[in-house]
Order: structure tokens, then sequence, then C-alpha cells
């Protein structure tokens, strides 16, 4: 049985849900900048981008630590999907992060 997509829809769902509540915080936290000379968009953007590095990396290692369990037939797939599951978790998060960022600095001035 093939657990690759699986894993993968899995972890993109993740990565879809704390990208969507950091998005709302870095949007109310631009607001209240503009009102009391806060910073709580960048505190949520760089929130945001730890939460990603914890997500991705995670993965990877889960991945790695399958690949040297005992039961290679099982474990050999699952680790290389946890692998590329948080490969293309820091893939698409930094590049959503980063066009967050640069469209953020768009915004603001």
């Amino acid at each position: 049985m093939n657990k690759t997509p699986k894993i993968i829809y899995i972890n993109l769902l993740i990565l879809a849900i704390y990208f969507t509540v950091s998005m709302v915080f870095i949007y109310y936290g631009n607001q209240s900048k503009l009102h009391r000379g806060g910073y709580g968009g960048f505190a949520a953007l760089v929130i945001y981008g730890t939460v990603l590095a914890v997500h991705s990396v995670g993965s990877i290692i889960t991945g790695i630590v399958y690949l040297l369990s005992t039961n290679k037939e099982n474990n050999a797939e699952t680790g290389r999907s946890y692998i590329l599951a948080g490969m293309l978790v820091a893939l698409i998060g930094f590049s959503a992060c980063s066009g967050v960022f640069y469209l953020g600095a768009i915004i603001s001035e």
C-alpha cells in the first residue's frame, strides 16, 4: 500500500493550517502597528518561520528514523515519504513566508 500521498497531504494540510493562522496574526499585527506602534506582524512572521523550520526538520528526522529502523520493508517507503514531505513543506513554506514578507513590506510603505 502506497503511503506517500497520504503522508504528504497530511503534512501540507498542517502547513496550510498554521500558515492561515499566522496570516491572520500578521494582518491584525500590521493593523495594530498603524495605531499603536507595535510590531505584531513581524513577530507573527518570525513565529511562522520558526514553526516552519521545526515542522520540516521534524519530518526529515522522522523519515531518517524510519529508514534506520529494523523493519526495512514497510518503513523504507514511509521514511522516504516523510523526507519528501519535509522537503516539500520547507520549499512551499519558505516561498510563502518570503512572499508574505515581501508583500508586507510593499503594503506598509
